[in-house]
C-alpha cells in the first residue's frame, strides 16, 4: 500500500523511509499549526505513533485537541526560557505566525496584516521534563524565523532525539537562515544529513547510520502519493461503488415490485379470507355474548343462592345458640332434680330410720306377745278350763303380729326400691352433667379456634348437599352445559363453529356425554343422632346440632 504524505515538502517521506520500521514511536512537533494540512506528523499518528504537538494560536489547539486525543496537545510558545512571549500572527495567511518581531515587520512591509497575541511560553526542556518518558525519535521545528530560541531552550545531553527536522529559510523565501542557530545542533553531537530546499536534517552521533539513508530527495522507490491523491482517489472509487449501489438498488427495486405485485394479489385474497373469518368471528362473539349475559345471569342466580346458603348458615347458628341456651335450661333443671333428689333421699333415709324404729318396736312387741303367749299356754296348763275372753285376746295378738310383719316386708321392698332410684338418678344426673360439660368446652374452644373461622365457607358447602368445592364446581359446570344444551338456538350457532374446529368438537361431545352417564349424586344420608338417651325429649333439630357437634369432636381426638 502505498505512503500518503502530508507535509509540505515531502519531510514525511524522508523521515517515514529511515524510522518507519518504528512500531509506536514518539515524535515533538514545535510549530504544529494544524493536523492534517502541511502537517509532518499526521501519517505517523495513523501509523500508530503519538507525541508532543506545541501550538500557540488557541484556534489550532483546539483542532488537535479533537482529531489527536492519544497526543499531547500544547497550547503554549516554545523558547529560550519560560515566561511570555508576544506572538505575531498574519490572520490571511496559514502557518506564519511567528515570535519573531522583524519577520513581523517584513510581513507588514508586504502588507498583511498583523496580530500580536501574549502567550504562555515554556522552553523544550521544561516541556520534556513534565511529558517525556522515552524516546525521542524525531523532533521537527517550525517557527518561522525564532528556530535559534526554541534550540536554546533544549538539553540536549539529557534528550536525545534520533533526527532533527528544523525549517532553514527565512519566511516565504530561499534565503537559508541556519547559520546563525546551527552550531546550537552541531555542538551537541549531531551530524548534518541532507537539505531539502526548506529544512535541515540532523542526525544524533549514536544513529548516524541513519544519515545514509536521508541522503536521497524523495523518489519513486518510496512508493508515496500526496493525501490530495488518495483523497481524490478514495472519492473517485466512492462515486463507482455508489453508481454501482444505485445500479443494483435500481435492478433490486424492480424485483421489489415485481414480489410486491405478487404479495398484492395473495393480500388480496388473504383480506378476503380475513372478512369471512371477521364475518364469522362477529356471529361467534354475538354467541359468546348472549352466552356471556346468560352466564352472568346463571352467576347472579348462583350468588343468590350462596347468599340464602349464609343465611341457612345463619340461622342455624342461631339455632345453635337456642339449643345451647335449652341446654344451659337443662343443666339448671338437672340442678334442681339434683337437689330434688337430694331431698328425696334425704325423707328415705328418715323414712328407714322411722322403719327401723318401727321394726324394734315391733320385734320388743313380738317379744311381749310371745311372753304372753307363753304364759297363757301356762295358764292353760294350770288351768284346763280357760275362759273364751283369754282366748279371743290371744287371737288377736296373733293377728296383729302378722300385720306387723306383713307391713314390715312392705317397707322393706320400698326402701329398697326407692334406694335404687336414687341410685339411678344420681348416676343419670352425673353422666349428663358430664357430658355436658365436656360438650361445652368443645364447643367454646371449636368457635374460638381459627380453623373453625377459616373453614366456614367449606362448611357452607358442605352443607349445600355438594362434596368439597371440586363437587360444588363440577356440579356448576353440568348445570351451565345443561342450559347451553337445551338451548336450540345456541346449539345452532355454536354446533357450525364447533364443526370447523374438530379437535374441539370432540373434547365438548366426551364432556356431554360423560355429563349424561355419571349418575346423579345420592342424597346424603340421614345422620344420626349421637345424645345420651336423658336428652331425648330435646327437639330433633337441638339433638341433631349436639350429635354432630360431639361426632366431630370425636373425629378429632387420636
Amino acid at each position: 500500500m502505498s505512503f500518503i504524505t502530508y507535509a509540505q515538502n515531502f519531510e514525511d517521506v524522508i523521515l517515514w523511509r529511515a524510522l518507519g520500521y518504528i512500531r509506536n514511536g514518539f515524535y515533538i512537533d514545535v510549530g504544529a499549526n494544524d493536523p492534517v494540512e502541511h502537517s509532518v506528523t499526521k501519517a505517523f499518528y495513523d501509523a500508530g505513533w503519538s507525541g508532543i504537538n506545541i501550538e500557540p494560536l488557541p484556534a489550532f489547539h483546539e483542532i488537535f485537541e479533537r482529531q489527536r486525543p492519544r497526543d499531547i496537545n500544547l497550547a503554549v510558545a516554545a523558547g529560550a526560557a519560560d515566561g511570555e512571549v508576544t506572538l505575531f500572527d498574519v490572520p490571511a495567511v496559514n502557518g506564519w505566525a511567528s515570535s519573531d518581531a522583524e519577520v513581523a515587520a517584513g510581513h507588514r512591509a508586504h502588507g498583511y496584516q498583523v496580530a500580536e497575541l501574549r502567550l504562555p511560553q515554556l522552553s523544550l526542556s521544561t516541556i520534556c521534563a513534565q511529558h517525556v518518558h522515552g524516546e525521542v525519535h524525531f523532533l521537527k521545528i517550525d517557527v518561522e524565523g525564532f528556530e535559534g530560541e526554541v534550540l536554546r531552550g533544549m538539553d540536549f545531553q539529557r534528550w536525545r532525539p534520533w533526527v532533527l527536522v528544523i525549517e532553514a529559510t527565512m519566511p516565504n523565501s530561499r534565503v537559508t537562515n541556519h547559520q546563525g542557530w546551527e552550531s546550537l545542533v552541531t555542538s551537541q553531537q549531531y551530524e548534518f544529513a541532507y537539505f531539502d530546499g526548506l529544512n535541515r536534517y540532523y542526525v544524533a552521533a549514536e544513529h548516524r547510520a541513519l544519515g545514509a539513508v536521508m541522503a536521497l530527495q524523495p523518489n519513486v522507490f518510496d512508493d508515496f502519493i500526496p493525501w490530495q491523491l488518495a483523497r481524490a482517489s478514495e472519492g473517485a472509487t466512492l462515486q463507482e461503488a455508489a453508481r454501482q449501489a444505485e445500479s443494483d438498488a435500481h435492478a433490486f427495486t424492480r424485483e421489489q415490485l415485481r414480489a410486491a405485485s405478487a404479495t398484492l394479489q395473495d393480500e388480496q385474497a388473504l383480506h378476503a379470507l380475513t372478512r369471512a373469518a371477521l364475518h364469522g368471528a362477529y356471529g361467534a362473539h354475538e354467541v359468546l355474548h348472549q352466552a356471556l349475559l346468560e352466564a352472568q345471569a346463571a352467576t347472579a342466580t348462583t350468588r343468590e343462592q350462596q347468599q340464602q346458603d349464609r343465611r341457612a348458615l345463619d340461622a342455624a347458628r342461631a339455632a345453635l345458640s337456642e339449643e345451647y341456651a335449652a341446654h344451659a335450661a337443662t343443666r339448671h333443671a338437672q340442678q334442681q332434680d339434683r337437689l330434688a333428689l337430694d331431698a328425696t333421699h334425704g325423707a328415705l333415709n328418715a323414712e328407714h330410720a322411722a322403719h327401723a324404729l318401727t321394726r324394734v318396736a315391733l320385734e320388743n312387741e313380738y317379744t311381749a306377745h310371745a311372753a304372753t303367749r307363753t304364759a297363757h299356754q301356762d295358764d292353760e296348763r294350770a288351768s284346763a278350763h280357760g275362759t273364751d275372753h283369754r282366748r279371743e285376746y290371744i287371737d288377736a295378738v296373733n293377728t296383729l303380729t302378722a300385720e306387723a310383719q306383713r307391713r314390715h316386708v312392705e317397707l322393706e321392698q320400698m326402701l329398697a326400691a326407692a334406694s335404687a332410684y336414687a341410685h339411678k338418678l344420681e348416676t343419670d344426673w352425673l353422666s349428663t352433667s358430664t357430658w355436658a360439660l365436656s360438650l361445652e368446652r368443645q364447643v367454646l374452644e371449636m368457635r374460638n379456634n381459627r380453623y373453625w373461622r377459616l373453614t366456614a365457607p367449606l362448611r357452607t358447602v358442605g352443607a349445600s348437599g355438594v362434596k368439597g368445592l371440586a363437587d360444588a364446581v363440577r356440579a356448576w359446570q353440568g348445570r351451565t352445559v345443561t342450559w347451553l344444551v337445551s338451548r336450540e338456538r345456541l346449539r345452532r350457532l355454536i354446533l357450525p363453529r364447533l364443526a370447523q374446529m374438530p379437535w374441539l368438537s370432540a373434547r365438548v361431545s366426551r364432556a356431554v356425554n360423560q355429563m349424561r352417564c355419571t349418575p346423579p349424586p345420592p342424597p346424603p344420608h340421614a345422620r344420626q343422632t349421637d345424645v345420651p338417651p336423658q336428652l331425648i325429649n330435646l327437639p330433633a333439630s337441638a339433638r341433631q346440632v349436639l350429635a354432630d357437634l360431639r361426632r366431630i369432636t370425636l373425629s378429632k381426638k387420636p
